[in-house]
């Protein structure tokens, strides 16, 4: 094995070492002198949805089987729901219920008919109304929230 093609790095110098964090350090001060104080104050949200599952499928929850460890983390650190109630046992309808805080029989979006959110209805939904806020906000897995031709303007 030839070692023309390997490059040994020479120890880390500790002056530069300390120079760099020390740089580091004071850029983070320099950023949080910039970060505008109600965002310092205004809590992260992070809305967990599952599709399928029962009551007690999660270790935080009961279950002695299935192991969840990063989930049962997030409910001991954070806010747990111990009940649930649902306006649909459909996926598409209960998303809808969900975002913007309706009955099925309000937003009239069920499954497989052809029906969507309005872009009026979707303004008042509340992912836009907190990135109204200054939220930064993003979707991420199933959606089944069809917005736009079709939707109701109820909202």
């Amino acid at each position: 094995m030839s070692l023309a093609n390997h490059v040994i790095a020479p120890p880390p110098d500790p002056l530069r070492l300390r120079f760099s964090i020390q740089c580091l350090v004071l850029f983070v001060c320099v950023c949080q002198w910039f970060v505008p104080h109600s965002f310092a104050q205004r809590p992260n949200f992070i809305f967990i949805l599952t599709d399928d599952q029962s009551h007690s499928m999660m270790g935080c929850d009961g279950n002695e089987v299935t192991q969840t460890p990063n989930l049962d983390r997030l409910a001991r650190e954070g806010v747990f729901f111990d009940r649930a109630y649902i306006t649909s046992a459909i996926c598409t309808p209960s998303r809808i219920s969900i975002l913007l805080s309706q009955f099925e029989r309000k937003h009239g979006v069920n499954f497989n008919s052809g029906t969507s959110i309005a872009p009026e209805a979707w303004a008042k939904s509340y992912p836009v109304l907190m990135r109204n806020a200054g939220y930064y906000t993003g979707y991420v897995g199933k959606n089944h929230a069809p917005i736009g031709k079709g939707g109701y303007t109820s909202g």
